[in-house]
């Protein structure tokens, strides 16, 4: 499922977030709706953090992460650092890089497996990248374009890329990341995939001016449509499990036995039966044969109404009536201002 958010009329939402299969960054100072938008979907299954790196807000740019662990620039300081750690899964590393190109989410893009980076990128930072994201890390372009954070959004399921990506490029970059490939754009036509959308294994947020063929487009490269969190999957599963375990030992230990259940229904036939009234000749004396038919089916001893007769537990009730109100005219009345005014009931 793909949903169209913005953050301060803003449509490059991947600016300002970041979402992984694990947590979900969210800058400080946007408006509810982009806020409850992120929670509503996620909030069950992965933190949503809020937070700001280096005193801005931009943390979709600046930062890079998967489910393993979150890189953030050297500009991050210990407080949001702190922040950061107090806030995520105690599993997902974190590391404060020293990179010349601070902006590391516009010159890498990974997902939990495998990981695109910028030519030019330090070679301690790649080492970095390798140990902390638990990821393959390889030196690309993305047509001709060294920003492949930018121009590239993977997740385990599939990735989207700039839309002037040849076939053979994609194909070369399919079989390496192992994963499916579709040159694409989002927000009406932008080639900057990364700003204006994010996406995990199971939700992707885009911006409000993607159409519905660009949506199309990411669902199904993304394989969003049938895909849910894992950890709503297990749930499902356990309580299935537990329900079914429940029905079985019922079943077996104290649910009563057919013989037991045929004789209570038996008894029950008998006593409404019982309770039934009983017609005699009386009954049927000045019916014709369809009414005494009738009777016999039916169970009734006559035929009889209730009209004008006290019926037990037939006096509780209410009624709402509509009484059409009236007005009197003060202005502009017939006959004259000094007119006596009308009778009003």
């Amino acid at each position: 499922m793909a949903l169209r958010v913005q953050f301060e009329n803003n449509d490059d939402i991947g600016v300002f977030s970041k979402l992984t299969n694990t947590y979900c960054l969210v800058a400080i100072g946007g408006s509810e709706t982009f806020y409850s938008a992120y929670e509503a979907e996620l909030a069950e299954t992965i933190p949503v953090v809020h937070a700001n790196i280096g005193g801005c807000r931009i943390i979709g740019r600046l930062t890079v992460g998967n489910r393993n662990g979150l890189l953030v620039p050297h500009s991050t300081t210990d407080e949001e650092l702190q922040h950061l750690r107090n806030s995520l899964p105690d599993a997902v590393k974190i590391q404060r890089v020293e990179e010349r190109l601070s902006a590391l989410g516009n010159v890498i893009a990974c997902n939990d497996y495998v990981a695109l980076v910028h030519p030019d990128l330090d070679k301690e930072t790649e080492e970095i990248i390798a140990d902390v994201l638990k990821v393959e890390v390889f030196r690309q372009t993305i047509a001709d374009n060294t920003l492949v954070g930018s121009y590239t959004v993977l997740s385990n399921q599939g990735g989207m890329v700039h839309p002037k990506t040849s076939i053979q490029d994609q194909d070369e970059l399919s079989s390496l990341l192992q994963v499916p490939l579709v040159a694409g754009t989002v927000n009406r036509g932008s080639e900057v995939l990364a700003a204006g959308m994010v996406v995990n294994d199971w939700i992707s947020f885009v911006g409000m001016n993607t159409t519905a063929t660009e949506i199309s487009v990411i669902e199904s490269v993304f394989k969003l449509n049938q895909a849910q969190p894992a950890t709503v999957t297990t749930k499902l599963r356990a309580a299935l499990i537990e329900e079914i375990s429940r029905s079985r030992g019922a079943g077996s230990s104290s649910g009563p036995s057919t013989s037991s259940r045929r004789t209570t229904r038996n008894n029950s036939a008998t006593a409404a039966a019982a309770d039934r009234p009983q017609i005699n000749e009386a009954d049927l004396e000045g019916k014709s044969p369809e009414e005494v038919e009738m009777l016999k089916t039916m169970g009734f001893c006559t035929f009889d109404t209730t009209k004008n007769k006290k019926v037990e537990g037939n006096d509780v009730g209410e009624v709402h009536v509509i009484l059409k109100r009236k007005y009197r005219q003060y202005m502009n009345r017939k006959g004259g201002f000094n007119r006596p005014l009308d009778f009003v009931a």
